[in-house]
């Protein structure tokens, strides 16, 4: 019996539970303030967050107890290194500040607990975010880049891209914009986009912003414009230039001696652009003529055209404006070559023709112009001033 008795007593001393001995432990193993903190203290109305408080003593168990305004708003015990509170931050009562208290259970003593310094959140307003691109303009097959940017610089913000109403992709981002890249192969490809963008853990009806539609336009590139020069006169020329294909409008410049010579003439239907031009100097020019359309960094250049100027006419007097196309004053003389007859009519050849130009200091300068073909027509007789009458032959002149 007393075996027995001798067993019992000493099963019931194993089992005993020594209390701690907190002096030791506050030697050993001391218990440190906690660290309170979260992911973001940036928060918008309505938004869910997770508030963390953890502690880097090896102590077990921790008893984790959140306060808010000194109002103790849960517990949690512990044999981790942290413990999680979730909050739903709807007022500006929810703010904060929150404090963190970690405690040793059954201890007493003033050592046993340790408290966390201030952590308070702030709201930010979600701004509608902005959706762009840098071109609307596209050919078939691009690829473009269109950007989703928000001003709610400091949120973590979800990025969703919607086409026609479907979402296209999803982006999570701590900065100010997103880049989504698409190929536009398709008229559905063209949009209209929008763009979405929504604070994560927040089902607020504030927490969810809407960009402005967004949608691209097909434009087919000009091909290469073709140049045709067209003589008006010795010193006056026109210049055409026109792109068979490209979408409209079109806008054509002039080039001479890659040197631009006329403003931008924007043509709204398929016909060549012209420019007059007035050509004073001797010597030989490069022209060309410059297409583009909407279509950014698609820009065609004619083949050059040259023109060799042998001669000119000098400047007598001021120049004239007439209109588009300067003119210029000069005293000219044509001299006629002919080895036949001078006053007879019949049988009238090809004759070379030379213009003069004779400027204030009497010198003369030649200029050579195509040879005319004179074709005999019937002759009439007109009465002169002296009562006498005079056989006239009318010609017509072939160039």
């Amino acid at each position: 019996m007393w075996r027995k008795r001798v067993f019992l007593l000493l099963f019931s001393l194993s089992t005993l539970k020594a209390e701690p001995n907190f002096e030791q432990m506050g030697k050993t193993n001391k218990l440190t303030s906690p660290i309170l903190n979260s992911e973001t203290n940036i928060v918008t109305k309505g938004q869910n967050v997770s508030i963390i408080c953890s502690s880097q003593s090896k102590l077990s168990p921790i008893t984790y107890s959140l306060f808010r305004d000194q109002n103790c708003i849960g517990t949690q015990d512990s044999k981790g290194e942290h413990v999680t509170f979730n909050l739903s931050i709807s007022e500006a009562s929810d703010l904060g500040p929150y404090k963190c208290k970690t405690q040793v259970p059954s201890c007493k003593e003033h050592n046993c607990t340790r408290y966390s310094h201030e952590f308070s959140f702030m709201f930010v307003e979600l701004t509608s975010p902005i959706l762009n691109s840098e071109t609307n303009i596209v050919m078939k097959g691009q690829n473009v880049s269109i950007i989703c940017s928000s001003q709610s610089k400091l949120l973590p913000i979800t990025y969703s891209l919607f086409r026609n109403k479907n979402c296209i992709g999803t982006q999570d981002s701590k900065g100010e914009h997103v880049t989504f890249n698409l190929s536009i192969s398709e008229a559905s490809d063209l949009g209209p986009y929008k763009c979405k963008t929504q604070v994560p853990s927040c089902k607020e009806h504030n927490c969810t912003r809407y960009s402005h539609e967004f949608s691209f336009m097909f434009v087919d590139p000009v091909t290469t414009p073709v140049l045709n020069i067209t003589r008006i006169a010795s010193h006056y020329v026109t210049l055409h230039c026109i792109s068979s294909n490209g979408s409209l409008p079109i806008n054509y410049t002039f080039f001479e001696n890659n040197i631009t010579i006329s403003r931008v003439i924007i043509k709204n239907v398929r016909e060549p652009a012209e420019f007059n031009l007035t050509k004073n100097r001797v010597g030989v020019e490069k022209y060309k003529c410059k297409a583009e359309n909407r279509l950014p960094r698609h820009v065609k250049y004619s083949h050059p055209i040259t023109i060799t100027s042998k001669g000119k006419a000098r400047r007598d007097k001021a120049p004239k404006d007439y209109g588009n196309i300067p003119m210029e004053v000069g005293l000219y003389a044509n001299v006629c070559e002919n080895p036949g007859d001078k006053e007879s009519a019949p049988g009238l050849e090809r004759r070379q023709c030379v213009s003069t130009a004779q400027d204030e200091t009497k010198s003369s300068q030649e200029i050579h112009y195509a040879t005319p073909l004179f074709q005999k027509v019937t002759p009439q007789n007109h009465e002169a001033c002296n009562k006498g009458k005079t056989e006239y032959i009318y010609s017509e002149i072939i160039l």
